[in-house]
């Protein structure tokens, strides 16, 4: 726990707007989600993107991380008609529209995807998508024309690889 107050203090310290993030695979760490949810809490994180390991391995973890007093970053919709509140984070003046983008999600046409995209950009100025799609399915959703546009950032979750700059596809960051 010091060790993780440590870097993210010093993060903070160096990037005055960093958005700091648990981005799941909770379960890696033996399923012990209540002490990872007390250091998020305990640490001000401005959200927390379970995986779909996370959502399958703890019954009730949504309900947990609320009790925590965390903001839970909520998915992409799976279909254009499910109701969906994106989690909006401020830095400063800028508002950062957080949302998970699923394996479901992302295998929809890029079309279908433009719905949920335009609410998030309609209510910030920046996107930042935690992907679950793998860095070459977020480099391809990023180089599409109808959807590219619309996203500021996708942070691959899933296929996390040392990268030294962010790949830049578009104007859209897919890193990993």
């Amino acid at each position: 726990m010091a060790r993780r107050a440590s870097l993210v203090q010093q993060l903070r310290g160096e990037a005055e707007n960093a958005v700091v993030l648990d981005l799941g695979n909770m379960a890696d760490v033996g399923a012990k989600y209540e002490p990872v949810l007390a250091a998020a809490a305990l640490l001000h994180y401005q959200g927390v993107a379970p995986s779909q390991s996370d959502r399958k391995l703890a019954s009730g973890l949504e309900q947990l991380i609320s009790a925590k007093g965390i903001p839970l970053v909520p998915e992409l919709p799976s279909a254009p008609t499910d109701a969906f509140t994106p989690l909006i984070v401020r830095l400063g003046n800028t508002r950062v529209a957080l949302a998970t983008l699923s394996a479901s999600a992302a295998q929809r046409p890029p079309a279908a995807l433009l719905g949920p995209l335009r609410s998030l950009r309609d209510v910030s100025d920046m996107t930042l998508l935690i992907g679950r799609v793998g860095l070459e399915n977020a480099r391809r959703l990023a180089a599409t024309p109808e959807v590219g546009p619309l996203i500021g950032v996708i942070l691959e979750a899933e296929e996390i690889r040392w990268e030294p700059e962010p790949i830049l596809v578009n104007g859209t960051a897919a890193d990993g």
